[in-house]
């Protein structure tokens, strides 16, 4: 069998004009494709965190809180759109910085150009490439990272060795998995050593110094104020800070603090079942570009060029695409939009073999490069146009519509109850952000538990006096508190059974409102007659959500529940006939698949 060879890398002659024109055309599909409202999950958040300079959740992403705080000032309209605006730059950046990282590695010119631009238009990171969410970032930080420990990287030495440090430092103040990366930078700073020569033994002290620059954007958390916006955990001393930057409120390898029973292969087998959906026609040449990596580890005790290069690969493949996963605590086919996220950085890495692959086979057959640039056009332009409606946010506005539609229904003073991230975040950023019913009071279930969340909700309802467990949530105490002195209403898909027992509820918009001792539950006809004026009321102008958007199908089913459960109180009366009329109203909410 013949002995796998690296490609030859040729003259950079081309480079240049390749990085311009990767920038252009992905600045163009990012831009366009990009969200121009508020988006579900931890995006409101961080609209909080770039316009009013907050924390953010564990571990706090300060590096890209800094960003949007730089960009936010952008009079784009929607405060949503500087930071997608953001997040669009960051995925050029890592398109580019990918492509360069590939010439680095010893893929040729053409090929490096088509792989990364592949990978820019693979569906999941196009789409977080438009929305703000730190994972744009966090591929630019590894594809730089990829880049500078490279053979040939233009910095060399002690430079190679201090940059390496400083965009560790700035991958962990963006998010904790870019330490998947490590032994990619072992390698580098092996080949800095070798490049310093004499002074050799400040390679180490430069790395360390630079990192430790790089992590100074956590510094920007120290004692923040909470009062005067969002600071999750409270005011941080140096003790909660680490706690912080750890997760110790989640677990440091958890994705929530309460999970499900997982395997250990369940989510890394879920990778490897994405990996054809992703990479689809490369997938054959990334795994004989893998191949041939396992193959070079032969020239390991040789130390040379390719046996260096394949074990530091393979074993931050390995980390990223099999060992993190399995470290997961959430099922793989129930949140499967929580998990996708974290296939994005394992992804960048596969692009890596899939160049190495191709260039292998123009190498044994030199015949198919005469066609490769008219085949790689054809096939790119065929992705782009298949990928963009699972990428396009910029006429989605389901979920910013449901959040205002939802605080336009409370009466003034009212408490919203509810969990789970699309309310906790959404309702933040639109009071916070939005300057929309700031009169309203939201209560995580959840989050109630923390010390530092219970004094901040007792303080904006002086008048009610909350119990507190962090075992667990009191929550038929609390609603008993909270309905002596405000209007109390529930938000979400899930309400607990205890509430529904203990207290009369009835829907009122995408919410339920409870009732105090004093009221009187309406009747059904009346409830019928409440929700049709509030949803005649209602801005539902945004196109009903795709497949991709979880949050905003989630959004739309709050809608189709109301009428779901008012047509069921009619079947219960016997009225079978009004039921299905009104019925009919949910269908309108009801999202295909």
């Amino acid at each position: 069998m013949a002995t796998w060879q690296y490609p030859t890398v040729e003259g950079r002659g081309g480079s240049t004009k390749a990085i311009l024109l990767l920038a252009l055309a992905y600045s163009l599909f990012y831009l366009m494709t990009l969200s121009r409202s508020l988006q579900g999950g931890d995006s409101g958040e961080f609209l909080v965190v770039a316009h009013r300079g907050s924390v953010a959740h564990p571990p706090g992403y300060p590096l890209y809180g800094l960003l949007g705080r730089a960009i936010a000032w952008l009079p784009l309209g929607n405060p949503a759109t500087s930071v997608s605006v953001l997040s669009a730059l960051c995925g050029v950046a890592a398109v580019v910085l990918l492509f360069l990282a590939l010439r680095r590695w010893g893929c040729s010119l053409h090929v490096s150009w088509i792989c990364a631009a592949f990978f820019g238009l693979t569906p999941i990171f196009w789409r977080y490439a438009g929305v703000a969410e730190v994972f744009s970032l966090a591929a630019a930080l590894a594809a730089a990272l990829l880049w500078l420990a490279g053979r040939e990287a233009g910095p060399r030495g002690l430079a190679r060795s201090g940059l390496l440090g400083w965009v560790l430092g700035l991958g962990l103040s963006n998010h904790h998995t870019i330490l998947m990366l490590l032994p990619v930078v072992v390698l580098g700073l092996f080949r800095a050593h070798r490049e310093a020569s004499r002074r050799s033994w400040l390679v180490p002290i430069l790395f360390l110094l630079c990192l430790a620059i790089g992590l100074s954007p956590y510094l920007t958390l120290l004692g923040h104020d909470s009062g005067s916006g969002w600071s999750w955990g409270g005011s941080l001393d140096l003790q909660a800070l680490v706690d912080h930057f750890v997760r110790k409120e989640y677990g440091t390898f958890s994705l929530g603090p309460a999970g499900q029973q997982v395997g250990p292969l369940d989510n890394p087998l879920a990778y490897l079942a994405h990996l054809p959906r992703s990479f689809n026609l490369l997938l054959p040449f990334g795994l004989l570009g893998l191949y041939g990596l396992v193959r070079s580890l032969r020239h390991l005790r040789q130390a040379t060029q390719a046996g260096l290069d394949a074990i530091a690969f393979l074993l931050s493949f390995f980390l990223a695409a099999l060992l993190l996963p399995s470290r997961f605590n959430l099922d793989p086919g129930e949140a499967n939009f929580v998990l996708e996220r974290f296939h994005i950085q394992p992804d960048l890495l596969f692009v890596l073999p899939c160049a190495l692959g191709l260039d292998r086979l123009l190498t044994a057959q030199p015949r198919l490069a005469i066609y490769l640039k008219e085949v790689a056009i054809g096939v790119l332009c065929g992705l782009a146009l298949s990928n963009i409606p699972a990428a396009d946010w910029s006429e989605d506005r389901t979920v910013e519509e449901y959040l205002f539609n939802a605080l336009d229904v409370v009466r003034p003073g009212g408490v919203v109850i509810g969990t789970g991230d699309l309310t906790l975040f959404g309702f933040l950023a639109v009071q916070q952000v939005y300057h929309h019913r700031t009169d309203v009071t939201y209560l995580d279930l959840n989050l109630i538990r923390n010390r530092w969340y219970h004094q901040r909700i007792q303080a904006q309802l002086p008048r009610c006096d909350l119990p507190f467990d962090q075992n667990h949530t009191p929550v038929l105490e609390i609603v008993q508190a909270l309905l002596e002195s405000h209007p109390v209403y529930l938000a979400g898909e899930s309400v607990p059974t205890s509430v529904r027992q203990r207290f009369p509820l009835y829907p009122q918009g995408p919410l339920l409102a409870l009732l105090s001792p004093e009221e009187t539950l309406p009747l059904l006809p009346q409830v019928e007659q409440i929700n049709r004026a509030l949803f005649a009321r209602m801005s539902l102008i945004s196109p009903p959500p795709n497949r991709w958007n979880i949050w905003g199908r989630m959004a739309y089913s709050l809608y189709a529940r109301t009428w779901n459960d008012i047509a069921a109180n009619y079947d219960r009366l016997g009225h079978s006939a009004h039921a299905e009329i009104v019925r009919s109203f949910a269908k309108r909410y009801t999202v295909g698949e």
